[in-house]
């Protein structure tokens, strides 16, 4: 492993928008990227891809044959962390669904779409809990947001 790896999440976003487009339009969403922070965190780029790519993924799938079909990861600073927020435009999460479960392996919620195993949200968690972030989701009808925190590192201009 590297020892000082670290990664800017906005680039990541891009990269993860850019790999998961035609995703995107087989659903016909909107997939946009919104970062306003430049800031690195201390983990390598295919870590945060992994976790991103999870995220948006699931917000993809149920997007699709929503009336509006739209996927925006932000990325911002907040308090020394960088926070990335996956939105979409979906049903929203059902009332009964404990959100705190969904990070647990091997929970699908109910009217979980996909053949998934139930590992992306733990994966996205265990990562995420592994280098000092956290993990959160909020949920209306108008759809969900999946979040997650890292710390911001300084980069020094010689790493």
């Amino acid at each position: 492993p590297q020892l000082h790896a670290h990664a800017s999440v906005a680039d990541v976003a891009e990269e993860v928008a850019v790999v998961l487009r035609s995703r995107a339009e087989e659903v016909g969403a909107d997939l946009v990227v919104r970062a306003d922070s430049r800031a690195s965190v201390a983990c390598a780029e295919g870590v945060v891809a992994s976790a991103l790519g999870n995220l948006v993924s699931n917000a993809l799938t149920y997007v699709d044959g929503a009336p509006t079909r739209r996927v925006v990861i932000d990325v911002h600073d907040k308090d020394g962390q960088v926070k990335t927020t996956v939105s979409d435009t979906g049903s929203g999460l059902p009332p009964a669904v404990d959100p705190a479960s969904l990070f647990e392996p091997y929970v699908r919620g109910d009217g979980a779409r996909g053949r998934g195993l139930g590992l992306g949200l733990a994966t996205v968690k265990r990562i995420v809990d592994a280098h000092g972030g956290r993990v959160g989701v909020q949920s209306s009808a108008s759809g969900a947001q999946f979040w997650f925190t890292l710390p911001a590192v300084q980069v020094s201009a010689g790493s």
